[in-house]
C-alpha cells in the first residue's frame, strides 16, 4: 500500500488555477495522494518514474476538487 501525502495549499492552488510548472519535478507523494483522494487503485508510482498525462489530469482533479473544499471552509 501507498500513502501519499496531502500537499500544501499553495501547491494545491497553483495546481486547481492551472498555474503550476508541470516541468518541475513532482513528488510521488503528491501523485499517490491525488489517486487515493479520488478514490483510485495504487498506482505503484515510485520516485524517478516517468510522469503521463493521465497522472498530470488526475492531481489536476483532486486539486481543483480539494481546493473547492477549503474555499468552503
Amino acid at each position: 500500500m501507498m500513502f501519499g501525502v496531502e500537499p500544501s495549499r499553495e501547491y494545491i492552488q497553483q495546481w486547481a488555477d492551472g498555474e503550476y510548472n508541470v516541468y518541475q519535478p513532482l513528488a510521488w507523494q503528491h501523485a499517490a495522494w491525488a489517486y487515493w483522494y479520488l478514490g483510485y487503485d495504487d498506482p505503484m508510482i515510485r520516485a524517478g518514474d516517468i510522469v503521463t498525462n493521465g497522472m498530470i489530469q488526475k492531481i489536476t482533479d483532486a486539486c481543483v476538487l480539494r481546493q473547492r473544499e477549503l474555499d468552503r471552509e
